[in-house]
């Protein structure tokens, strides 16, 4: 009697579980089944969409593949020379066409972030370098190779290492151009070419009050930039103060400066009085006041 008791017990449980398995499975199918139907319907309206957009004239738009990699030019590149006193390199390369900055400082020296004292006393090794921010699809290396070999006397040697003639190259490029370029210079003038051709160093900023040495020299302009830009290190970096401290110093000429004038941002009367000072000096570039 107490087995057919367990017996039946133990049915009812199976039967029981078998029953709630059947529902559960009854669910869990109904609930793909709505879910499928649902992906269905939104496929089915994504396609109606499309054929009626090609309809009314609007084609779809086809993925796009991917563009091919390919290694692109630089937008500037860097030239460091130097030929004596650094406010004398700088506007030569200032008025060029396609510079975007030059900055004056120091450079092939042993000690970090020297001062003009320190370099002055030659203990530091330091050059007094220009560096030329400039974008290569305007203006070349070759082309700076050769303001710079005109702005200064090749075959002079400098009675100090901070007043030293020096190409200063970035990369191999750079330096087979500046050692063929010097080898041209030596056959022409048939002397002796005492300029180095030495590896960029670490560069430092020279003082404030030695950016834009002629510049400075006409307070008028100089306050008129100084309006125009927020802080020293943007004046001083920007193409507008390297144009004009190219022509206040007597290089480019009027119909240049007419021609970029627009574009400098400067007022009536900056523009006229730049205009004068370049009429003046055309053809009568400072000399370096400097000796080296």
């Amino acid at each position: 009697m107490l087995l057919r008791t367990l017996r039946s017990n133990l049915c009812c449980r199976s039967a029981a579980t078998d029953g709630r398995l059947a529902v559960q499975t009854r669910i869990f199918l109904f609930l793909l089944g709505i879910l499928l139907i649902s992906a269905f319907i939104a496929v089915g309206a994504q396609a109606g969409s499309e054929i009626s957009l090609q309809k009314k004239g609007h084609a779809t738009m086809p993925q796009a593949a991917p563009a091919p990699k390919k290694d692109l030019p630089p937008l500037d590149a860097v030239a460091t020379f130097a030929g004596g006193c650094f406010w004398c390199m700088e506007h030569p390369f200032d008025v060029i066409q396609g510079v975007i900055s030059t900055t004056s400082g120091y450079t092939g020296g042993h000690v970090k972030n020297p001062t003009y004292e320190q370099v002055s006393s030659g203990r530091t090794g330091h050059v007094e370098a220009v560096k030329v921010i400039y974008d290569p699809e305007k203006v070349s290396y070759a082309q700076l190779l050769d303001v710079f070999w005109a702005s200064h006397i090749p075959g002079f040697r400098s009675w100090s290492r901070q007043y030293q003639n020096v190409v200063f190259y970035h990369n191999d490029e750079q330096k087979q151009m500046a050692e063929e370029s010097k080898a041209r210079v030596a056959a022409k003038t048939g002397g002796e070419v005492h300029t180095a051709i030495l590896p960029a160093t670490e560069f430092t900023l020279a003082e404030d009050y030695h950016q834009k040495y002629y510049l400075r020299q006409v307070p008028g302009l100089w306050r008129e930039l100084s309006r125009i830009y927020p802080d020293l290190p943007s004046l001083v970096n920007s193409t507008v103060a390297a144009r004009m401290n190219g022509y206040v110093a007597g290089y480019g000429s009027v119909s240049q400066l007419e021609e970029e004038l627009p574009g400098l941002g400067l007022s009536p009367d900056a523009g006229r009085q730049l205009l004068s000072r370049v009429a003046a000096k055309t053809g009568k570039a400072q000399g370096c006041p400097v000796p080296r």
